[in-house]
């Protein structure tokens, strides 16, 4: 005699099983996307404050006429340039960090060269 499976047993469809699979997938992804995504953020702005600590010691280089425009020491895919220009209100010194991702400058009013 054929022993009759009652809808009260306990236990998982397969139908039941596929949607639990489709959303631990789709917030594994999510997950990982979520990261991805702060990891480019923090690299952009680990690149962002170097140059901002750059641009600052630049500046103050080129108001002593230490230092020329050109390469930045310690990453050759960098440059800096400076640029002094007359305003209303005095000497504007301009220096600006580039690098492959992006670019940083610094403006300031100050003295002559």
């Amino acid at each position: 005699m054929k022993k009759r499976i009652s809808p009260t047993t306990s236990g998982f469809t397969l139908l039941e099983v596929l949607l639990a699979s489709a959303i631990l997938s789709l917030a594994s992804f999510t997950l990982l996307w979520a990261i991805s995504q702060s990891q480019e953020t923090l690299t952009r702005s680990a690149s962002r404050r170097e140059a901002a600590i750059l641009a600052e010691n630049f500046l103050d280089e080129y108001k002593l006429g230490l230092a020329e425009a050109g390469a930045v020491p310690d990453h050759p895919a960098w440059s800096w340039r400076g640029e002094e220009k007359e305003t209303p209100l005095g000497t504007e010194l301009t220096v600006t960090v580039t690098w492959p991702a992006g670019r940083y400058t610094l403006s300031v009013l100050g003295g002559k060269r």
